[in-house]
Parts: C-alpha cells; sequence; structure tokens
C-alpha cells in the first residue's frame, strides 16, 4: 500500500553507473518510487504510453534521441509528465534550450543524495529550481527577445516582481534571503520562478514559429 502512495520515476541514463546510483537513491525515500530504468529515449517512450509516470530524469547527452530533442518528443507525447534534466553543467547551452523546450528541473550530477531528494520533493510541491547560471541566461533572453507581432499580438513579458526575482539570483541570493528582501514567503518566490520558466518556455514556441514562417517567404 506504501509503494501505491509514491510518485513514479522512469530514468533515462546510458551510464549504468549513474543510472544505479540514482536508482539507489530514489529507492531510499517513500515519497518516490523507479519503475524503469532505459538508456535510450526510444524505450522509455513506449514505457510511458503503457504506464502511469509523474517524472522523467533525463540525461541529455544520450545514443539516438537526445538534448533538446528528446525533450520536445517526451512533452509531446506525454504532456503531463515532468521532466528533470540530469546534467554536469547548468550553464551548458543544452540545459538552458531543454528548459526552453519543456523541462521542468535540472538536477547536477554527483549531488549529494540529500540534494537528490530534495529537488525531488521540491518538484512535487510544485516548484523549480533555478541558479545563477540559469538566472543569466533567462534575463540575457528576455532582453533580447522581439515579440513576433504578426503571430502574437501580446505575450506577456517577466513582470517587475519577476525582473526582481531574477536579478536576486543573479546576485547570488538563496530563496530564503529573497523572500526576507521581497518581504514575501519561500513558496511565494518559488511560485515566480514557476511563472519564469513557464513564459520563457512560451516565447521560444513562439520564436520558432517566426523562424519557420520567415523560412518559408
Amino acid at each position: 500500500m506504501k509503494s501505491a502512495m509514491r510518485k513514479s520515476i522512469v530514468i533515462i541514463e546510458d551510464e549504468i553507473s549513474v543510472r544505479g546510483r540514482l536508482e539507489k537513491i530514489i529507492q531510499t525515500s517513500e515519497k518516490f518510487q523507479v519503475l524503469a530504468s532505459f538508456m535510450r529515449v526510444e524505450p522509455a517512450l513506449d514505457f510511458m504510453q503503457a504506464n502511469d509516470v509523474w517524472l522523467a530524469i533525463l540525461d541529455l547527452g544520450l545514443p539516438g534521441i537526445a538534448h533538446t530533442e528528446a525533450v520536445k518528443c517526451i512533452r509531446a507525447a506525454h504532456p503531463e509528465i515532468e521532466i528533470l534534466v540530469h546534467t554536469v553543467f547548468d550553464a551548458d547551452e543544452n540545459v538552458f534550450s531543454a528548459l526552453q523546450h519543456g523541462a521542468t528541473d535540472y538536477l547536477i550530477k554527483d549531488d549529494k543524495p540529500e540534494s537528490i531528494l530534495n529537488a525531488l520533493d521540491e518538484l512535487a510541491a510544485g516548484g523549480s529550481p533555478m541558479s545563477f547560471a540559469i538566472a543569466r541566461k533567462v534575463m540575457e533572453f528576455f532582453r533580447r527577445f522581439e515579440p513576433p507581432k504578426k503571430i502574437l499580438p501580446a505575450l506577456e513579458p517577466l513582470t517587475a516582481r519577476e525582473q526582481e526575482v531574477l536579478r536576486l539570483l543573479y546576485d547570488g541570493n538563496k530563496y530564503r534571503n529573497i523572500a526576507e528582501k521581497l518581504g514575501v514567503s519561500k513558496h511565494t518566490v518559488h511560485d515566480h520562478i514557476k511563472h519564469i520558466y513557464q513564459k520563457l518556455q512560451v516565447h521560444s514556441r513562439v520564436e520558432l514559429m517566426h523562424r519557420m514562417i520567415d523560412e518559408d517567404k
């Protein structure tokens, strides 16, 4: 009965040692369970079609479908599944691209077990982490983005508060410090970051549509 209440996870990682480490860490929790592990995205897609999966932990450098294309395929086939990118460096352009195209979270490889479980807890509670490196890339992206009016007249920009949260993250503040400085709860800070990710994904899709239209001219 206890295991039936656990949130189900699929691991997609081609390195056996890394995959085994993740499985052991997750198995220590009573909140989560690993349903299956795969070396490639293709069989994982079939498994997720036939099983109730909450989260896919995805390595980006896989054989076959990989990087942003892997995120796109999972998101297109299973819109409700959470996608957690498992990466070496969060400053990697592939990580940022994955977040733009539907990944909802990321883990740094070789993180301590408690950090991994904390990240899963945070994701289960509806949050998404954002590091200094990602905050910098988000600010640069929105600074140079020009909304294509012929596709969507009014893309929602970042609010003043969301920009403030980004700036504080960029300056190296932890979530708790940001909450104190803004006079809000830590949960509210998480909500702002989640909204920023959602807007980032919308802008990215519209930018892609704009590029496709220009190429067809």
